[in-house]
C-alpha cells in the first residue's frame, strides 16, 4: 500500500504487517497519486511539472524514470492491463484536464533500435 503526501514524499507499507517498507522522496511538489503495475514490479507516483510521473522499482525502491507533463495537479494515474501503457490525468474534481500517456516500446522495437545504434544508423 502507498500513502502519498502533499509534503513531497510517499510512504510504502507492507499490507500484512502494516509496517513502513520505504519512504520515497525527491519531489518538489506534493505527491498526488500512486499506482502499481499489474505485475507489482513498478510503482508510479505523480507529482507535478518536471517529475509529473516517477517510476520506481518495487524490489529496490530505486527511482527509474521521470516523465514530465504540464500541470501541477494530477488526479488519476493508471497502468494498462498489460502494463505497457501508463496514463496520467491533470486537473481535479470536475475540472477539465489533459490526459497524458506513455507507451513502453516492445522488445522487438528495442532490439531494432539497438541494432540500428550498433550499425551507426540514424534513429527514425
Amino acid at each position: 500500500m502507498v500513502v502519498p503526501s502533499f509534503y513531497g514524499y510517499a510512504r510504502v507499507f507492507d499490507v500484512e504487517t502494516r509496517q513502513p517498507v520505504a519512504t520515497l522522496r525527491g519531489f518538489m511538489l506534493g505527491v498526488h497519486t500512486a499506482a502499481f503495475s499489474p505485475d507489482g514490479g513498478r510503482l508510479v507516483l505523480s507529482s507535478g511539472v518536471s517529475v509529473a510521473m516517477t517510476v520506481w522499482d518495487t524490489s529496490s525502491f530505486e527511482r527509474l524514470l521521470n516523465l514530465p507533463a504540464y500541470g501541477s495537479s494530477f488526479s488519476g494515474t493508471a497502468f494498462s492491463p498489460d502494463g505497457n501503457v501508463l496514463a496520467e490525468l491533470t486537473g481535479t474534481g470536475g475540472e477539465g484536464g489533459t490526459l497524458y500517456y506513455w507507451r513502453a516500446p516492445s522488445w522487438a522495437e528495442l532490439e531494432q533500435a539497438e541494432a540500428a545504434e550498433r550499425a551507426g544508423v540514424a534513429k527514425p
